[in-house]
């Protein structure tokens, strides 16, 4: 069943998709916060050991991102055929950019 907002139907986002994307809201608000807290956490510690708390919040940072990557992956594709799609898509794209801004070979002869 698709969308309508003042009598417009909006095309490609109905009540599955929308389920979606308020779930993908809340989980990354999650773990942001979560990300927050763990941070907030290990900053609390002494600041003698600047080198280590760098370290601990750059892992929390990564995790983070994993995290986030891997709950949109699952909320989203719930289908390996069109996550499998998807990145072809991203890696035709990227790879068609890459190609652009790369000088030109030198001729061997």
């Amino acid at each position: 069943m698709a969308v309508q907002v003042f009598g417009v139907k909006l095309l490609g986002f109905d009540t599955a998709n929308g389920r979606k994307a308020l779930f993908s809201a809340f989980f990354l608000v999650g773990i942001w916060l979560l990300g927050r807290l763990l941070k907030w956490l290990f900053s609390r510690k002494d600041h003698r050991e600047e080198r280590r708390a760098f370290w601990v919040r750059q892992g929390i940072s990564i995790i983070v991102a994993v995290l986030n990557i891997l709950v949109l992956l699952s909320i989203w594709f719930d289908d390996p055929t069109r996550l499998a799609t998807a990145f072809g898509l991203v890696t035709a794209v990227s790879l068609s950019h890459s190609s652009e801004s790369s000088p030109p070979s030198p001729a061997t002869s």
